[in-house]
């Protein structure tokens, strides 16, 4: 009898549900032109966990019953892709960027009853209370987006720019970007990984090689600039050197630091993986970090009888809670950028049932609410991680 009312009680909990996503690439085919299958308004085209080039969410995912309560939508466009037959990479840039806003201001105006862009965490608070989801406008690279006084003004006071990933995969002129490992690293910033190479004589092979390039004079007037205009900036694709100036700048103002969407360091080795130094300066200052979803950031045993994306991810999403403390934690899925989503969880015991999201894995973004009932660390994980997220989004902008 006791048996049989413990497993009702526990049958019916509430599910854990992903209440923040740090970093959601969810107007993204402006900004990647052909390299990406689909759109916000075309059905969902991937179609199994390791899909990368097609779209993991549209408009319609959003509308379901699970989709978090704070999404950070971050706007991306690639200087060429996002239009192959203009060489005009700074144009090509803006121009992607305002589509993908356009495509965001024209989804919460449809869908105003349920939706609302918060600029300020105070305007979240206050949505969240009418029972409202929340979306935050967020850029990532600062290259072609934030290039003078107009670009600041048009975005920030504007459309309301919350968030921006100042660096990104590549150096420009406004600093360096976190290495990959080797094999990505030659490809996406050659000339910074060879450096590292050379001035390690080779021993950064086995650790991890680190870029000698920090902010560059016009990266650190943006960064000000942002500072001003109570921009939160995060790390998430900073090299070390870059964080290191940043928390120069962030430690007289006791800001919180901001993640986005990264990796452990010991299941991603490489620069772009969460290093000790991000890790003592959240938990000493507060501010959130978010983790990726995908096979590509995990260290999966490739000959093992079975490489389980979904219980490596939850062991990692434990292992970051308890490193950074409770509440400092998310989940930054990237979602539809060309990244994999996470393998099915292993065969269970015989007589044991798996459930259909353990079978195929995540890479719908509306099954993200599944992955939280799955990988998270403990009931209250999702309540937290609202609340520290808007704690610490009140320290960059606080209350008039």
């Amino acid at each position: 009898m006791l048996l049989a009312l413990l497993s009702t009680l526990f049958l019916h909990l509430p599910p854990a549900y992903a209440q923040v996503d740090l970093h959601a690439h969810l107007f993204l085919k402006s900004g990647m032109g052909p390299l990406l299958t689909g759109s916000s308004q075309d059905p969902v085209q991937a179609r199994s966990w390791n899909s990368r080039l097609e779209t993991k969410s549209n408009s319609s995912s959003l509308l379901t019953q699970t989709t978090p309560k704070i999404i950070v939508v971050s706007l991306y466009a690639h200087p060429w892709l996002s239009n192959p037959l203009n060489f005009d990479l700074r144009a090509n840039t803006s121009r992607a960027l305002d589509r993908e806003y356009q495509e965001l201001d024209g989804f919460l105006k449809a869908h105003s009853d349920r939706f609302t862009l918060a600029k300020n965490p105070q305007e979240a608070r206050k949505a969240i209370s009418e029972k409202k989801q929340v979306l935050v406008l967020s850029i990532e690279g600062a290259y072609g987006a934030l290039e003078t006084e107009t670009d600041l003004q048009k975005w920030v006071e504007g459309r309301g720019l919350a968030i921006l990933t100042p660096f990104h995969l590549t150096e420009d002129y406004f600093g360096g970007s976190a290495l990959m490992p080797p094999l990505q690293a030659i490809f996406q910033s050659p000339l910074s990984f060879f450096e590292s190479l050379i001035d390690s004589g080779g021993q950064c092979l086995q650790t991890i090689c680190k870029s000698p390039v920090g902010i560059k004079s016009s990266g650190r007037i943006l960064l000000e600039r942002l500072l001003e205009k109570k921009v939160w900036i995060d790390v998430a694709h900073a090299n070390e050197r870059e964080i290191e100036e940043m928390l120069l700048m962030f430690q007289p103002r006791n800001l919180p630091l901001l993640v986005t969407h990264t990796a452990l360091r010991t299941a991603y080795p490489a620069e772009r993986g969460l290093g000790e130094m991000e890790i003592k300066y959240l938990k000493k200052t507060g501010g959130i970090a978010g983790l990726l979803p995908s096979n590509d950031y995990l260290n999966l045993d490739r000959e093992s009888p079975c490489n389980s994306g979904l219980q490596e991810f939850k062991t990692d999403l434990a292992t970051l809670e308890k490193a950074l403390g409770p509440g400092k934690t998310a989940f930054g899925t990237d979602v539809n950028a060309p990244i994999e989503g996470l393998s099915p969880a292993c065969p269970k015991p015989s007589g044991e049932i798996m459930s259909a999201f353990e079978s195929r894995g995540y890479f719908r973004y509306e099954d993200l609410g599944a992955l939280a009932d799955y990988a998270a660390p403990d009931q209250g994980w999702s309540d937290r991680s609202v609340e520290n997220f808007l704690a610490s989004w009140e320290k960059i902008r606080p209350g008039k």
